[in-house]
């Protein structure tokens, strides 16, 4: 999907930019569906704007695990 990694990270910079820069992050819960998991993630951006990421990952064949997936939400919690 992406020619070089120097791609990837311009979609992330642009398209999930609480990912790419927050200061704070905790994980969530998660669902473990065989040979793909649920993970939520709560990231804090800078402006203090509080995120829900929910990544999906899949199990490869050689049995590593990689990211297929990420939606990315504004939550309504709210940061001190």
């Amino acid at each position: 999907m992406f020619p070089d990694s120097a791609a990837f990270l311009s979609m992330v910079r642009k398209s999930y930019a609480p990912v790419y820069r927050h200061r704070g992050v905790e994980f969530g819960a998660f669902a473990d569906g065989g040979d793909t998991i649920h993970q939520a993630v709560t990231l804090i951006d800078g402006d203090n704007v509080v995120w829900t990421a929910i990544y999906v990952l899949v199990r490869q064949p050689e049995g590593n695990w990689r990211i297929s997936g990420c939606v990315l939400t504004k939550s309504s919690d709210t940061s001190l």
